[in-house]
C-alpha cells in the first residue's frame, strides 16, 4: 500500500556572489556571497505511521551459570520507585507475567501490539500546516591582496546563522497533549558543597550551587507513550557561527612554496522560553558554546570538538636531482571534557525519577584537553619512465616530535549524592573510567611509499 508523505514541499537555495576590483590593478579583489540553504525533509519515519524499528529490552541474570539467559532470568525494573526494584517478566512456565502498559517505551517500543498493549496507527504525528524544513544562513567577505609576485595575503570572515529548527516530542492523543518543560517540577536545589556522608570528603560543585533542578512530574500525560509528535521551535532557538581566517600564500616559484593559515572562529547554541524540555542544565547551555560529537562510529569514545582558533602550515622545496622535501604543521585547541555529578532525592513523590545529573561549569567554561600540535615531513625522489611517466619513492614522517599529546579524555564525575534538602545520604562511587585517558596522538610514525603517475 502506498502512503502519501505527510507533507509535499518545495526548496528555495539562493547563492549571490559580487567581485570587485577595488583599484583597478587586479592586485587587490573584494568578495561578497550570500547563501541561503535549506535542512532536511520529514524522514521516513513519517510514512510509517505505525513505527519502524520494534525493540525490546531485558536485564538478564544467569542465575544457573549455564551461559544463557531463560525466560525466567529475564527481569524489568520499575524506574518510578526510588529504589528502581527489578522484577520478573516471565514466570515459571514461560508464561508473560508483567504489566507492559507500565514499561511502554521503557522497556519496549515500535510495536502495534506487545503484552495486551494495544498501539493504534498511526503513532508519529506532524503538524502539517505549520511544519517547515530548517534554514541556513550564509555570509562571506573577503579581500585577496598580492603583495608581491607569487605572494598573497586573504583575509576572510563567514557568518551562519541556523535555525527554523523542529523537533519531536511525546504525544498523547486521547488529552492532546505534548510533552513540553511545564511537565517538569522542582526535585531540589544544589547546596554550596556536596559531601560524602560515609568520608566528609567535600566536592565543589562549582557553577551549579544554588541553582534547582528538575525531574518529570507523574500523571497520565507523563506516562510511557508510543505517540510523538512534531512541532516546530521558536525563532528563538537558533545557533549562529563567526570565524574570521588570515591566509598567507607563497605560490611555486623559485623552487619552493608556502602557506599559512590562521583561523578565530566561535560558534553558540540559542534556546527560546518554550525550546526546551527539563530546565535543569539550560543555565550552562543556552547562549554557549558548543561542539560537534565525533568518535561513536569509529567505535572511540564520543568527544566534544570544537577549535576556537587553529594555525596550519605547510611548505614545500625542490632539491637537486628530482628530490623534493615538505612538510605541514597543524595546532588547534583539544577537545571537551565535563566534569559533573548526579544529585538523587528519594524521599520526592508523585514524580517518574529521582535524580538530575549537572555540570559545574557552562559549555563555555569546560576544560579542554592539552592543545594539539601535529608536525609531518615527507622526502620524495622522481624517476622519469618516458615523456608521460612518472614513479615516485617517498619517505614519511608523521608525529615528528613523537608528542605523548592527550587526544581524548573521560569525563570527570563525582559520583552520586544522595540529599533530600537538609540530610545526606549514602554516596555512590563514579565509574572506574571517570577522568582516564582514553587517547593520545599516534606515536611517530615512518612510512616508505611508491606511486606510479602517467
Amino acid at each position: 500500500q502506498c502512503i502519501k508523505p505527510p507533507k509535499i514541499y518545495t526548496t528555495l537555495a539562493p547563492r549571490f556572489c559580487l567581485t570587485y576590483d577595488l583599484f583597478g590593478d587586479g592586485k587587490t579583489i573584494a568578495k561578497l556571497a550570500y547563501t541561503m540553504y535549506p535542512g532536511g525533509g520529514l524522514g521516513t519515519g513519517y510514512t510509517t505511521p505505525g513505527g519502524m524499528y520494534p525493540w525490546l529490552d531485558f536485564y538478564g541474570v544467569d542465575t544457573d551459570d549455564d551461559g544463557l539467559f531463560g525466560l525466567n532470568e529475564l527481569f524489568w525494573t520499575d524506574y518510578y520507585q526510588s529504589n528502581n526494584p527489578a522484577y520478573r517478566v516471565f514466570d515459571d512456565e514461560g508464561n508473560f507475567d508483567a504489566n507492559a502498559v507500565d514499561v511502554q517505551e521503557l522497556w519496549w517500543g515500535g510495536q502495534v501490539e506487545f503484552g495486551g498493549s494495544a498501539v493504534t496507527d498511526p503513532t508519529t504525528f506532524v503538524d502539517t500546516s505549520s511544519w517547515k524544513y530548517s534554514l541556513t544562513h550564509e555570509v562571506n567577505v573577503s579581500i585577496d591582496r598580492e603583495i608581491m609576485k607569487d605572494f598573497g595575503v586573504t583575509a576572510g570572515f563567514t557568518w551562519k546563522k541556523m535555525g527554523r529548527f523542529s523537533w519531536t516530542n511525546s504525544y498523547y492523543p486521547e488529552t492532546g497533549h505534548i510533552r513540553n518543560k511545564d511537565d517538569y517540577v522542582v526535585g531540589g536545589t544544589i547546596p554550596d558543597m556536596l559531601i560524602n556522608p560515609g568520608t566528609g570528603d567535600e566536592y565543589d560543585p562549582g557553577d551549579a550551587a544554588g541553582r534547582p533542578w528538575y525531574v518529570l512530574v507523574s500523571n497520565p500525560d507523563t506516562a510511557g507513550t508510543a505517540y510523538s509528535y512534531t512541532t516546530m521551535m521558536s525563532s528563538n532557538r537558533y545557533n549562529t557561527f563567526m570565524g574570521g581566517e588570515l591566509v598567507f600564500t607563497k605560490r611555486l616559484s623559485n623552487k619552493w612554496m608556502a602557506n599559512a593559515a590562521f583561523t578565530l572562529q566561535t560558534q553558540k547554541s540559542y534556546y527560546g522560553d518554550n525550546d526546551y524540555l527539563n530546565p535543569t542544565n539550560m543555565w550552562a547551555i543556552d547562549g554557549q558554546q558548543y561542539g560537534f560529537t565525533f568518535g561513536g562510529a569509529s567505535g572511540k569514545l564520543d568527544r566534544d570538538y570544537f577549535s576556537r582558533w587553529t594555525v596550519q602550515m605547510s611548505g614545500l622545496y625542490q632539491l637537486p636531482w628530482d628530490f623534493n622535501v615538505s612538510g605541514t604543521m597543524a595546532i588547534h585547541e583539544g577537545t571537551f571534557y565535563q566534569t559533573s555529578f548526579t544529585i538523587r532525592n528519594d524521599s520526592l513523590t508523585n514524580v517518574r525519577g529521582f535524580t538530575a545529573g549537572m555540570p559545574t561549569t557552562t559549555m563555555d567554561g569546560r576544560t579542554r584537553a592539552p592543545v594539539v600540535y601535529n608536525m609531518s615531513l615527507k622526502l620524495e625522489k622522481m624517476l622519469k619512465l618516458s615523456d608521460a611517466g612518472r614513479l615516485y619513492f617517498s619517505f614519511d614522517l608523521f608525529n615528528v616530535p613523537n608528542l605523548h599529546t592527550v587526544v581524548r579524555k573521560y569525563d570527570i564525575s563525582y559520583g552520586t549524592f544522595r540529599y533530600n534538602g537538609t540530610t545526606w545520604g549514602s554516596w555512590t562511587q563514579p565509574g572506574a573510567t571517570s577522568g582516564q585517558i582514553y587517547e593520545i596522538l599516534n606515536p611517530v610514525v615512518f612510512r616508505l611509499g611508491c606511486r606510479i603517475q602517467f
